[in-house]
């Protein structure tokens, strides 16, 4: 430890006293990163020119997307890892607070793409969220990126000193980020206003820099730089007849407040390189448009090229990493600074003692070779190398980058901002602890498993070195209400607008207790109520619940015709008591004593009770259902499967007005080849015994299920139907759809009369859109059977749907 205090007080001593008295041979270079959202990708293409014209970079400032170019960049990632990077990476996903769904509980899995709009309640009144976005996988991600850095509390201190913009909201003042969490710091530049919340920081609320300060070249000159070389991507400002969408309003909006400001700081940058990004926009973060944003941006590097040069040339700018181009500088210059850059947890000050060069030093070349083939030789370090900056002719400075063999261990865990009673749930959920490596994609992982149990609006980690190989991990929660407020809507053909409305309590007067409240309302009625309790971590297999059901759903019978000959208000209540089995992540059985009070009323032209009766039956009856869940996705799945089966049974020894068996098994499977292309794969077998009365018979009617026949047409006593469906995605939000099915064996028993077919078929096409928040919207064409009575005649049907899916 003396031998640390010794290093930090003779690099401060030296930087102190030597380095504000070296004057350079040549003008300390600053590089500005201006914000515009997914248009920042172009930076990119700038970032790969510098490092092929092997130009240094003294000091960095940026703006929003531009801030996290900028950040990864000054901590040593070059222009080519930053493209990889910005191409490997899912941004749509990225910018879902949503867990992956693999990692869900089987809870939380259940109700996704079910609501669009979610409020926190606080007493009786629902609370709007602070931005459509918490950022949570964002934060992720640039924790990943950068926490060998996050003990480095100055940006000073970085392989390349660094601010970025935000704006407190608090006080409405322009903030220059230089000090605390590089992460941080890179989630509060971008918190787009309404979009992203904002960024606790101290006392403060900070939102998007861009804001106030977008190109913040004179942050840059604040820091010593001489010449400036600035990118700008931010949006130009739109004509009348241009601004047609919420994207729109938005960018000009962001793009009118610190005008002024913007035009003098584009006066003031030495080299301006804007690339032509008309028709992109900030929210363009599907990968082709980003391949498109970055050949963008590499055109304007090489219009820029000339400029570039003749800077390079006029006052010999270079970076020296090979060992000839060493060997030329002036016999064992001094060096100036050295930065430590790369993937470690080693303390800086440990690395500094093992290379034995620092601040101060006379640089040898040979020397420092010899030790890093040492460093390499103690097996601790999988790769080490270094670049040496030359700022004058006895002056350099030396960065060295390193990436450690072993994963560090975990010496402490620490959860800080969760309650007494989440807190054992929290370090139970992680499952990480004194002892264990440290592995930031697990650490993630477990990390988006424990924001899935719905208790948190965010998590972030912090990792501390504690001694050598060894790390602290602390993370910071906050936490969401107990009650929430959801919200959903969608339209069909057939029973037109329909709003769900859900009440969610968790552990109210019990620790793990759920009461989940839900109606849908408007071209139909249902509601659910449910009172369950399976623990708080999910950790109990077996859990007791109660429920209560309504609904009131038109639905249309056909009888074997093509024409609708009567509509029922299909009306019950049921309450019910059950136990039910879990596994926490993808499977769930229930079975459950129930009580239904049935009323289906005909509503026809011609109300003929002897045609058209009125069914009020009191069933007393067993229920019985399971569901295994293993699709990645709900709105548009790519891989695994969900299968669900439904057994029910009424008794006339336990009083109920029907004796009935019924059993209803369905198979829904998905695979993906070449990314783009998607094959669906659909079972359904049900059937029923002789004393199953109409109201509860089974319902493939349904274009997900059965495409070419009208709603509630496929209505029956018992059927098997087959589907396949080829997908293609043509964009990562827009898919092509063929679909082809076939119902076998189908029944109905009406009036004493049983109407067969052996076959129905159908095909259609479609095309789907998918909305990240909003749900999707789908339009298709159907042709298939006109009826059961003539199977072989055929019609057409068209679909529409759009919003969220329940």
């Amino acid at each position: 430890m003396n031998k640390y205090i010794f290093c930090i007080i003779k690099i401060a001593f030296f930087i102190l006293f030597t380095k504000s008295s070296i004057t350079q041979d040549r003008p300390k270079i600053g590089l500005v990163l201006s914000g515009g959202g997914a248009r920042g990708f172009a930076h990119i293409a700038v970032l790969k020119m510098l490092d092929s014209l092997e130009i240094p970079v003294d000091v960095i400032a940026g703006t929003s997307m531009g801030g996290i170019a900028g950040a990864l960049y000054a901590i040593g990632t070059s222009g080519v890892e930053l493209e990889h990077l910005s191409f490997r990476t899912d941004w749509l996903e990225i910018f879902t607070d949503q867990s992956p769904r693999k990692l869900m509980p089987f809870f939380q899995k259940r109700e996704t793409g079910r609501y669009q709009v979610e409020f926190g309640i606080s007493g009786l009144l629902p609370n709007a969220p602070s931005g459509l976005i918490f950022g949570q996988k964002v934060s992720l991600l640039f924790s990943g990126l950068t926490f060998p850095y996050e003990r480095v509390n100055d940006f000073d201190r970085l392989p390349c000193p660094f601010r970025c913009m935000a704006v407190d909201l608090v006080t409405g003042n322009p903030v220059v980020l230089g000090r605390g969490s590089l992460s941080k710091a890179m989630r509060a530049t971008m918190a787009i206003p309404t979009i992203f919340s904002p960024v606790e920081y101290g006392d403060s609320l900070l939102i998007d820099g861009g804001v106030l300060n977008n190109l913040p070249v004179d942050v840059v000159r604040s820091m010593g730089a001489e010449i400036v070389i600035a990118v700008d991507v931010g949006p130009t400002l739109l004509a009348r007849k241009e601004l047609n969408t919420a994207f729109d309003v938005l960018e000009q909006s962001i793009a009118m407040l610190g005008r002024d400001r913007w035009k003098e700081n584009v006066r003031n940058a030495d080299i301006l390189i804007t690339p032509d990004l008309a028709g992109f926009t900030m929210a363009d973060f599907e990968n082709r448009k980003i391949e498109r944003i970055v050949g963008q941006g590499e055109k304007a590097a090489r219009a820029s090229l000339g400029e570039l040069v003749a800077l390079k040339e006029k006052y010999g700018l270079r970076r020296l990493e090979d060992p000839q181009d060493i060997s030329r500088l002036p016999e064992k210059p001094q060096i100036i600074d050295v930065s430590i850059t790369g993937y470690t947890s080693l303390p800086f000050q440990y690395i500094y003692e093992q290379v034995g060069l620092l601040p101060g030093d006379l640089f040898d070349p040979q020397g420092l070779r010899s030790r890093i083939s040492e460093l390499k030789a103690d097996r601790i370090f999988e790769e080490v190398h270094y670049e040496v900056i030359p700022l004058s002719e006895g002056f350099v400075r030396l960065l060295i980058r390193v990436r450690e063999k072993e994963k560090p261990v975990i010496h402490r865990v620490s959860i800080r901002g969760a309650s007494p009673s989440n807190l054992p749930v929290a370090q139970r959920l992680l499952g990480l602890g004194p002892g264990d490596s440290l592995d930031t994609e697990i650490l993630g992982e477990r990390i988006m498993k424990l924001y899935g149990m719905g208790y948190y609006e965010n998590i972030r980690y912090d990792i501390t070195s504690s001694e050598k190989n060894q790390v602290d991990l602390t993370l910071t929660v906050k936490e969401l209400p107990q009650k929430k407020l959801r919200l959903g809507i969608r339209y069909d053909d057939y029973h037109n607008l329909v709003l769900a409305a859900s009440l969610l309590v968790t552990n109210p007067v019990v620790q793990g207790l759920r009461v989940e409240n839900e109606v849908q309302f408007a071209g139909l009625t249902r509601f659910q109520g449910k009172i369950f309790y399976p623990s708080k971590t999910l950790s109990l297999p077996a859990y007791p619940f109660v429920r209560l059901l309504y609904r009131n759903v038109p639905t249309r019978l056909f009888a074997g015709r093509e024409h609708c000959i009567a509509e029922y208000k299909d009306r019950s209540l049921s309450a019910g008591l059950g136990f039910g089995l879990l596994d926490a992540r993808f499977f769930n059985l229930e079975v459950e004593v129930q009580y239904e009070w049935m009323r289906a009323t005909p509503d026809v032209a011609l109300a003929d009770p002897l045609l058209f009766p009125e069914w009020r039956d009191r069933l007393r009856k067993l229920n019985a259902a399971f569901t295994i869940d293993l699709l990645d996705g709900v709105l548009a799945p790519k891989e695994g499967f969900l299968m669900q089966g439904c057994y029910e049974a009424g008794f006339k020894k336990w009083g109920s007005d029907a004796a009935f068996q019924r059993l209803d098994v369905s198979l829904d499977a998905y695979h993906t080849w070449h990314h783009r292309h998607t094959l669906r794969a659909y079972g359904n077998w049900c059937g029923s015994d002789s004393g199953t009365p109409p109201y509860k018979f089974f319902n493939q009617g349904r274009p997900q299920f059965f495409v070419g026949m009208r709603y509630d047409q496929l209505l029956g006593s018992g059927m098997s139907v087959l589907r396949m469906d080829y997908r293609y995605e043509y964009a990562k939000t827009l898919f092509f759809k063929g679909m082809a099915n076939v119902a076998l064996d189908y029944r109905y028993r009406f009036q004493g009369a049983t109407y067969h077919a052996d076959r129905l078929w159908g095909i259609g096409c479609g095309i789907q859109f998918v909305f990240m928040n909003f749900g999707s919207v789908e339009m298709g064409y159907g042709y298939g059977s006109r009826c059961v009575m003539d199977p072989d005649r055929g019609q057409s049907v068209g679909f529409f749907s759009l919003g969220a899916k329940f």
